[in-house]
C-alpha cells in the first residue's frame, strides 16, 4: 500500500503543481484515490476497509504536507495572527477533505474491480 500511498500524493501535489490541471485540484484526491488504490496488494480486506485505510494514510501524509506548506507560508510572509488562525483552519480542513476523497475513489475503485472479477468469475462458471 505504500508505493499506493506515494502515487496518490504526488498526484495531489502533481495537481497543484501543473498549469493546465490546476483548476482541477478539488477532484484530484478522488482520482488519487481511485488510481492508488490499484498499487494495493492486500486484498483480503473488503473494499470499504481498503478504501478506509488508504484515505486515513492519504489523510496523515498530506497533513504533513499542508504543515509544511503552511509553516512556509507563514515563515515567508508577514502574516498577521488572526490570519495564521485561519491559515491553521485550512490545514484541518484541506487533510479531512483530501483524506476523505481519496478513501471515495479507493472504495469506488475497490468495489468496480471486485465486481469485475465476480463477473469474470461468473462467465467461468457458465
Amino acid at each position: 500500500m505504500g508505493i499506493g500511498i506515494l502515487v496518490g500524493l504526488g498526484i495531489i501535489v502533481g495537481y497543484l503543481l501543473i498549469p493546465v490541471v490546476h483548476f482541477t485540484w478539488p477532484i484530484s484526491p478522488f482520482i488519487a484515490g481511485y488510481v492508488g488504490i490499484s498499487f494495493a496488494k492486500d486484498r483480503t480486506d473488503s473494499p470499504s476497509i481498503r478504501g478506509l485505510k488508504y484515505g486515513a494514510w492519504i489523510g496523515v501524509f498530506s497533513l504533513a504536507v499542508f504543515i509544511l506548506i503552511a509553516l512556509a507560508l507563514i515563515a515567508v510572509l508577514d502574516i498577521s495572527p488572526n490570519k495564521v488562525a485561519f491559515i491553521w483552519i485550512l490545514v484541518v480542513i484541506l487533510t479531512l477533505y483530501s483524506g476523505s476523497m481519496s478513501a471515495l475513489g479507493a472504495m469506488y475503485a475497490a468495489l468496480k474491480s471486485e465486481k469485475k472479477e465476480a463477473d469474470t468469475l461468473e462467465e467461468i462458471v457458465d
